[in-house]
């Protein structure tokens, strides 16, 4: 149960290969804000936006199930 990564924002994470760079890369995300973290710089000039990229089965079936409070109005 040793930390292998820490990242500077808090918030929910979730991971997907967002530029079809064969590697995975990891989002934090608040309701204000989103960072992306990367193993290695990205040149997002030569990304695949085409449409949507394929991903393995174990990204392409998660489900993301958020907790936290929900503010009264």
């Amino acid at each position: 149960m040793e930390a292998v990564a820490q990242f500077p924002l808090d918030g929910y994470a979730v991971h997907a290969d967002l530029c079809g760079s064969g590697t995975e890369q990891v989002v934090i995300y608040t309701d204000d804000e989103a960072h992306i973290y990367a193993s290695r710089p990205l040149d997002l000039r030569t990304a695949r936006f085409a449409g949507p990229l394929p991903q393995p089965k174990r990204l392409s079936h998660s489900t993301l199930y958020p907790g936290g409070e929900v503010p009264l109005v």
